[in-house]
């Protein structure tokens, strides 16, 4: 499989391309400081701003999926995710690329119904700035057309991968008690097995590790 990663010298983004590459499958990494990733056997590194149009159209062309590990508004409160959204998805329609799997966060858009207190309270504090950029993303990937997933973790953490992380569409869930985690390990491991899974398009998944199914 060929996947196209934007967000791939993050955290997450860097452990989705690990696990992808173990997989077996083709990485493209799109990224703005390609210096920051080492050359790897199956790894594309392309070294380009998110709003270069030309350059995403070419590298976007003849992919199976998008996935989408950005963050969300910088240290200068300029807004990330939402424009790159816009831009990707522009692109994916002129190349005819419909598979799309976005990295959010637990209480972005409509699972804040599956937020409580405490979790609830930072989100709506700490990081509405962020969220809120993470909110007109959600809304454009909505209205786009495409074959999209959106991944809603809790607070992210570094552990290692768990046997059964809790994955569910949110809106069949219910409210996620106490503070919400997930490793990030689980969040690349679900981004990339629901790639295929046609269930899963049109669908906000939460992925906890630390809750009961």
């Amino acid at each position: 499989m060929k996947i196209l990663v934007f967000g791939a010298t993050g955290k997450t983004g860097r452990e989705i391309t690990r696990q992808a590459l173990s997989n077996g499958d083709e990485v493209i990494a799109y990224v703005r400081h390609p210096e920051n990733l080492s050359e790897q056997t199956g790894l594309t590194i392309v070294g380009e701003q998110l709003n270069d149009l030309d350059r995403i159209k070419q590298t976007m062309t003849g992919v199976d999926a998008v996935l989408v590990a950005l963050g969300a508004v910088n240290n200068s409160g300029i807004e990330i995710m939402a424009p790159a959204v816009a831009t990707i998805i522009n692109v994916a329609k002129r190349v005819g690329v419909n598979r799309l799997i976005v990295l959010s966060a637990l209480g972005v858009a409509e699972t804040m119904l599956n937020t409580a207190y405490p979790y609830k309270v930072t989100v709506q504090t700490f990081l509405a700035k962020k969220f809120l950029d993470h909110d007109k993303a959600m809304r454009l990937i909505q209205a786009s057309g495409l074959d999209w997933t959106t991944i809603h973790p809790g607070l992210l953490l570094n552990g290692n991968q768990t046997a059964n992380p809790v994955v569910k569409n949110a809106g069949a869930s219910k409210k996620v008690t106490g503070w919400a985690y997930t490793n990030r390990a689980d969040v690349a491991a679900t981004m990339l097995r629901v790639i295929r899974d046609a269930t899963t398009f049109g669908q906000q998944l939460l992925v906890l590790s630390n809750a009961k199914k």
